[in-house]
C-alpha cells in the first residue's frame, strides 16, 4: 500500500518517463531485420555397456562427450570447413536475396559472413546436440547452413581421431606410482618422528603442564594476597605510631585497634592480666594510700606485663616484615617454577607442529593420488564412451515466416517495460528524495510510533493558529488535535501529574503552535495544564496570548534559588484558557544546561506538578542545541515533531536515538503540515480516520444545536475541503 501511494503522488513522472521508454522500444524491437531460423539435431548413439546404467548415471557419462562435440562445432577449425564445402548452387541459394537488393545498391556479403549457428546439448532421455542457423530474407538460407553443418560435422567426427587420452593414461600411470612412493615414504617418516618424540602421550603432557601452570598462578595469587594484607597491617601499625609520636603517646598506644596485633601471641593474655590489675588497683587506692604494699606490688606487676606486652607487639611487628619477605620469596618461587612449564609447553607446541605438518604433508599426498586415481577411471569410461556413434536425428526445414520481429512478443514485452518504468520511476525519485513525508518513513525507516498527523493550515491566519483547538477554528483540524490527545493517553505509562516535552530537529517545524493546541486539548479534557515555554534562546509563547515575558520561568528559578522554601504564587501564572495557565521563559539565556542542573529548578518542577496534571514544555531545537538532551531527562515523557518534507529521515533518526540516550521515554512522532493529498493517505492507509467532519455534519448534525451551529460545521468542513 505504501508503494502504491508512492506511485500514486508521482504518477505524472512514471507516466511521462514510461510512455516513451515503452514506445522506443517497441520501435526498436519492430525495426530490424527479418531472421528466419533453422533447426538440425544429432543423437548420440550409446554402446550397451553405457545403455544399461541408469538414467542419471548415463547423463552423467553423456555429457562429457556432448560438451567435448559442441566445443568441436563452436571451433574456428570447423567453420572453415563448413565454409569451403558449400558447392556453386548452394552459394548461390544463400546469394539470391542479397544480389536482389544489390540492383538498388545494396552491398553482397562474403560467404563467410552468411554462416551464422549456434551449438546447444540437450534432450531428457536421448542425449542430443542442436544446431540452430539463422538467415536474413529467407528460410531457405538457414536450412541450408544447418543441414550442411550436420553433414560436415558428421564427416568430421568420422576422419578424426584423438589418441590424446592414451597419452594421458600413461602419464597418470606414472604419476600414481610416484605418489604411492612418496606417500609411503611419509608414512615411515610420521612413525620415526612419533616414536622419537613420544607424540602418543604429548596431549596428556599437555593438560599436565597446564595442571601445573594454573597450580602454580593460584599459590602467586594467594601469595599475592596474603602479601597485601601483611602490608596492610604494617601500614596500620606505622599509622598508629605517626598518631603516638603526635599526640606524645608511648609507642605501643593503641595498637590494640588492629585485629591482627590483639591477637598475636600473648598479646590478649597480658592485656587481659593488666585489665584486672588496674581493677585490682582501683578497689585497693579505695582502701588504702599509694605507699601501701599492696599498691606496690599492683604496680610492679602491671609495669612488667606491659613490659612484656610492648614486647610482644614488637615481635608482632617483626613477624609480619618477616611474613611479607617471606610472600615475596614464594612469589618468586612459583614465577620461576611457571616460566620453567612454560617453556616445556613451548617445546612440546613446537614438535606438535612439526607432527601436525608432517600429518598434512601424508594426507596432501594421499589426497593427490586419490584425484589421479579417480581421473583414471574416469578417463576409461570416458573411452568407452568414444565407442558410440553421432547420427543424425532431424534435418532442418524451411520456414516461410521469419522469428524475429515478432509483434506479439514485442507488444507484451513492451507492456512490460511500460509497467516496470512506470513503477520504478516514481519509487526511485521517492528514494531519492528521502525527507520525512509519510507515516512509512517514521514507522518503517525511523522506527518510531507516529502519535498523528496534522493537516497543512491554509485557511487560518497566522495569529490565529495557535488558538485552533481553543476557538474551534477548523474542525478537521481539531479532530486532528484531539486524536493526538488519545494517543497520548494510549503510549503514555505516566500516571498524572506528568511533563511532557515537545522538541523538534530543526526550526520552523511547528514544534510552538502544536504544543500549544495540544495544551488547549488537554485544557478541554478536564486536565489542569500549565504550558511552559522553556525555549530560553528565543521564547515565543507569550506572544501567542499577548502576554509580557518579564517574569516566567527564569525569574521563579532564580526566586527559589535565593528562597527554595518560597511557594508558588499562582497569579504569576495567567490563566489563557479554562484550566490552562501559561508560563513564558522569564527573559532569554544561553546556559540553558547550567540552569537545568540548579536544586532550584529541580524545586520548582516539583511545585509545579503539586498544582497541574500536565507540564508541557515547549523546547529549542535539538538539532540546534543541546537544550532539549539536557531537559530530556527531567521529564516524563517526549514528544518529537518533524514538518512534511523538510528534515531528511536520516537526520530525524539521528536526532530521536540521541533523545533515546538520554533515558527519555519517546511517546513517538507527529507529522505536521500535510498536504490535502497526503493528510488522506494518512487518514485512511494507517487507520487514524479523523477525517471524517462531512459525515459528522451530514448524519449528525441534529445532535449539534441550532442551525447556526450546523451552518458553522459545515463552513468549516467546506473551508477544509
Amino acid at each position: 500500500m505504501d508503494f502504491l501511494l508512492i506511485v500514486r503522488d508521482r504518477w505524472v513522472w512514471g507516466l511521462v518517463v514510461a510512455l516513451p521508454v515503452s514506445l522506443l522500444f517497441a520501435y526498436k524491437q519492430l525495426n530490424v531485420n527479418e531472421t528466419y531460423s533453422a533447426e538440425s539435431t544429432f543423437r548420440l548413439k550409446l554402446p550397451k555397456k553405457i545403455l544399461n546404467l541408469t538414467p542419471v548415471e548415463r547423463d552423467d557419462f553423456s555429457k562429457p562427450v556432448l560438451g567435448r562435440h559442441v566445443e568441436h562445432l563452436n571451433s574456428l577449425e570447423f567453420k572453415e570447413i563448413v565454409i569451403n564445402s558449400f558447392s556453386p548452387e548452394e552459394k548461390e541459394a544463400l546469394l539470391r536475396e542479397y544480389k536482389k537488393q544489390s540492383v538498388n545498391g545494396g552491398p553482397v556479403p562474403q560467404i563467410s559472413q552468411l554462416i551464422r549457428f549456434t551449438v546447444s546439448m540437450g534432450g531428457t532421455h536421448t542425449p542430443l546436440i542442436s544446431v540452430r542457423a539463422t538467415s536474413l530474407h529467407d528460410g531457405q538460407g538457414a536450412s541450408i547452413i544447418a543441414n550442411k553443418v550436420q553433414d560436415e560435422y558428421l564427416k568430421f567426427a568420422k576422419s578424426t581421431r584423438q589418441d590424446s587420452d592414451n597419452t594421458v593414461l600413461v602419464k597418470l600411470n606414472e604419476m600414481l606410482e610416484r605418489m604411492l612412493q612418496e606417500e609411503r615414504s611419509q608414512e615411515e617418516r610420521l612413525d620415526l618422528f612419533t616414536s622419537e618424540h613420544g607424540i602418543v602421550s604429548i596431549e596428556n603432557k599437555r593438560q599436565s603442564i597446564l595442571d601445573t601452570m594454573q597450580d602454580f598462578k593460584q599459590r602467586i595469587r594467594a601469595a599475592k594476597i596474603q602479601k597485601v594484607t601483611f602490608e596492610t597491617v604494617m601500614l596500620q601499625i606505622r599509622a598508629v605510631r605517626r598518631e603516638n609520636q603526635v599526640n606524645d603517646f608511648p609507642i605501643n598506644h593503641n595498637m590494640f585497634r588492629i585485629d591482627e596485633v590483639s591477637e598475636f601471641g600473648n598479646v590478649s593474655d597480658y592485656r587481659n592480666s593488666i585489665s584486672e590489675l588496674k581493677r585490682e588497683r582501683k578497689k585497693l587506692e579505695e582502701r588504702y594510700l599509694e605507699k601501701h604494699p599492696r599498691i606496690i606490688s599492683n604496680l610492679s606487676s602491671t609495669k612488667e606485663y606491659e613490659i612484656l606486652l610492648d614486647h610482644e607487639i614488637n615481635l608482632a611487628e617483626q613477624s609480619f616484615a618477616q611474613k611479607i619477605q617471606t610472600s615475596n620469596e614464594e612469589i618468586d618461587h612459583y614465577n620461576e617454577e611457571l616460566e620453567k612449564e612454560l617453556r616445556l609447553s613451548q617445546s612440546l607446541s613446537k614438535i606438535e607442529i612439526q607432527y601436525n605438518q608432517l600429518k598434512r604433508d601424508g594426507e596432501s599426498k594421499q589426497l593427490k593420488r586419490d584425484i589421479i586415481h579417480n581421473r583414471i577411471s574416469d578417463i576409461d569410461i570416458l573411452q568407452q564412451i568414444d565407442e558410440s556413434t553421432l547420427v543424425a536425428r532431424d534435418r532442418a526445414s524451411t520456414k516461410s515466416t521469419p522469428d524475429s520481429p515478432n509483434p506479439s512478443e514485442i507488444i507484451k514485452r513492451s507492456f512490460g517495460v511500460f509497467f516496470l518504468a512506470f513503477l520504478f520511476v516514481p519509487i526511485g525519485l521517492e528514494f531519492l528524495d528521502n525527507r520525512v513525508k509519510s507515516p512509512w518513513d517514521i514507522e518503517v525507516f525511523i522506527g518510531r510510533d507516529i502519535l498523528a498527523g496534522i493537516p497543512r493550515i491554509a485557511l487560518v491566519s497566522e495569529t490565529n493558529r495557535p488558538l485552533i483547538v481553543a476557538q474551534d477554528l477548523d474542525e478537521s483540524l481539531v479532530e486532528s488535535f484531539r486524536g493526538l490527545y488519545s494517543r497520548i493517553q494510549m503510549n503514555s505509562d505516566n500516571i498524572y501529574p506528568k511533563s511532557i516535552l515537545v522538541t523538534s530537529a530543526i526550526p520552523s517545524e511547528g514544534k510552538s503552535l502544536l504544543a500549544a493546541n495540544l495544551a488547549h486539548s488537554f485544557a478541554n479534557h478536564g486536565r489542569k495544564t500549565l504550558l511552559v515555554d522553556f525555549d530560553l534562546r528565543r521564547p515565543g509563547l507569550h506572544k501567542f496570548c499577548g502576554l509580557s515575558n518579564d517574569r516566567g520561568l527564569l525569574t521563579f528559578v532564580q526566586e527559589l534559588q535565593a528562597n527554595p522554601s518560597a511557594s508558588l504564587n499562582m497569579e504569576d501564572i495567567p490563566e489563557v484558557y479554562p484550566n490552562l495557565r501559561l508560563l513564558p521563559s522569564g527573559g532569554k539565556t544561553r546556559t540553558t544546561t547550567e540552569l537545568l542542573e540548579k536544586m532550584a529548578f529541580t524545586n520548582l518542577m516539583i511545585k509545579l506538578k503539586r498544582e497541574f496534571d500536565v507540564l508541557l514544555l515547549d523546547s529549542s531545537p535539538v538539532g540546534l542545541f543541546p537544550d532539549s538532551n539536557a531537559l530530556a531527562t527531567k521529564v516524563d515523557d517526549l514528544i518529537f515533531v518533524t514538518r512534511y518534507s523538510k528534515v531528511g529521515r536520516r537526520t530525524a533518526k539521528s536526532m530521536l536515538q540521541k533523545l533515546e540516550e538520554t533515558g527519555a521515554r519517546i511517546l513517538g512522532v507527529v507529522l505536521n503540515d500535510l498536504p490535502e493529498k497526503k493528510n488522506s493517505s494518512y487518514y485512511y492507509g494507517y487507520g487514524y480516520g479523523y477525517g471524517y467532519g462531512y459525515y459528522r455534519y451530514k448524519y449528525y448534525s441534529k445532535y449539534y444545536g441550532d442551525d447556526s451551529g450546523a451552518d458553522k460545521m459545515a463552513k468549516n468542513e467546506s473551508r477544509t475541503t
